[in-house]
């Protein structure tokens, strides 16, 4: 989901949300150093359990974050975002990624380059 909140922002701006970079991976779009997120202060991530896949990190709303430094538009594309896929299981997210040219005119292991972003189908 953070790859579409960067993709649809660099589309509509020229510049991603997080300055993120991702990579091809078999769940989607992975940020790269994904694992070193984890560790981020004030951050609530849980491991569960998945239909797909053994196990997997699902980071929750922290209570009290401020949320100030996010412009009214990268506000407006998170909650497009989140209004899409609330009601998508991971398998279902992967799934809809795979679709996207970004994912499938780059191989496993290809870092994603935004200028994709511009061909990210519309919801």
């Amino acid at each position: 989901m953070l790859w579409y909140v960067d993709a649809f922002s660099y589309k509509m701006s020229g510049c991603a949300v997080t300055g993120m970079v991702y990579r091809h991976n078999d769940m989607g779009a992975l940020p790269v150093g994904h694992y070193s997120l984890m560790n981020l202060e004030n951050l609530d991530v849980r491991e569960e359990e998945s239909d797909r896949y053994d196990s997997m990190l699902h980071i929750y709303p922290t209570k009290g974050m401020d949320y100030s430094v996010l412009t009214v538009d990268e506000k407006k594309i998170i909650d497009k975002v989140i209004k899409k896929f609330k009601n998508y299981r991971a398998k279902d997210i992967i799934d809809y990624m795979h679709e996207e040219k970004a994912y499938t005119e780059t191989k496993p292991g290809d870092i994603i380059p935004f200028s994709l972003a511009k061909e990210i189908r519309e919801f």
